[in-house]
Order: structure tokens, then sequence, then C-alpha cells
């Protein structure tokens, strides 16, 4: 497994946890994912986030730096 791959698996991990309670904005996201619309699947995390003001661990923080580094940007 790549560096890459661990870090889309993490985050994969921390945003289904994070998304758990917005069944519409996760089965949104999932669709992204499976699609490989990594980055509109990251546009779709954050901007919930931003919207249901939603508060991420530094952990789910920290997975979703490293995925935007290495995945998106």
């Amino acid at each position: 497994m790549t560096t890459t791959d661990k870090i889309k698996e993490e985050y994969l991990n921390h945003t289904r946890k994070l998304l758990y309670d917005y069944p519409d904005v996760l089965r949104t996201f999932e669709q992204l994912w499976q699609s490989g619309k990594f980055r509109e699947a990251y546009i779709c995390v954050d901007e919930a986030v931003r919207k249901l003001g939603i508060v991420l661990s530094s952990e789910q923080r920290k997975a979703d730096e490293a995925f935007y580094w290495e995945v998106v940007n």
C-alpha cells in the first residue's frame, strides 16, 4: 500500500465517522468517492463542515490536511 493509499484510507474512515449523523451528505460523499472524484468529495465534506458547523477533532484535521496536500492539491 502506497502512502497515498494510506492517506486516502485514513481520510475515508475519518469522514465516515464525521458524517455519520448526516446521511444525505455522507451518501453524496460516498458516491463521489466511489467515482474517483476525490477533489469533489473533499469539497463536499468541506462545504458540509462549514455549513453545519461541524468541529473536527485533531485527528480528523490531520487526516483532512494530509488528504488535501497529497491527493486534492
